[in-house]
């Protein structure tokens, strides 16, 4: 029985240490693998950068002219590009604060009596030709367009208002009503340009 447990205890030990051993040659074989492969990609990336140095040094001036004309060209378009995007945020926000700004004033030209209504309406009128004034491109032009022509309906509801006891609030309602499609299109265009 001692021999039969001492036989199977060399046997594992024996199992095991094959099994160590070919996991290791196994590891070694993977790590030269790796290593030849970096190889390679560095001698190929090194050769690229050879022949690019070779290319360069025996071009043409006219044509490294060129190529130096290309270069600063696609980076003066990445730099505008750049600039265009940093000033569509900048509009953007410009136009979302007038109409917050818009909001306030039109809050409490709603609660104002009909006799008190023209420092509001004049505040009003200040906001839209601060937002008529801004020099917008592309899609913050359709959004100026449309908040624009919402927000003169609106004067001209609070001042027809003004001016008529009897028709001023039947016209201002209107006004109102149709000045309500074109902040939601504003709302859908300022959303879309960002």
């Amino acid at each position: 029985m001692n021999r039969l447990i001492l036989v199977l205890g060399v046997l594992v030990v024996l199992v095991m240490g094959i099994g160590f051993y070919m996991n290791a040659q196994t590891k070694q074989r993977m790590s030269e693998q790796m290593l030849t492969q970096q190889s390679e990609s560095d001698v190929a990336e090194q050769a690229l950068t050879a022949e690019q140095r070779f290319l360069q040094q025996n071009m043409p001036q006219e044509t490294k002219e060129y190529v130096e004309r290309a270069e600063q060209e696609k980076a003066a378009q990445q730099a505008k590009a750049e600039q265009a995007s940093r000033d569509l945020v900048i509009k953007s926000e410009a136009i979302k604060k007038l109409r917050l700004e818009w909001d306030d004033t039109s809050r409490v030209a709603d609660s104002t009596s009909r006799i008190a209504l023209a420092n509001p309406v004049q505040n009003l009128q200040r906001i839209r030709r601060d937002l008529d004034a801004m020099q917008l491109e592309g899609c913050l032009k359709e959004s100026q367009g449309s908040l624009s022509s919402a927000m003169e309906m609106i004067i001209d509801g609070y001042i027809g208002f003004m001016s008529d006891k009897n028709l001023g609030e039947y016209y201002a309602r209107m006004q109102f009503d149709k000045a309500a499609p074109l902040f939601a299109d504003y709302e859908r265009r300022i959303a879309s340009c960002s």
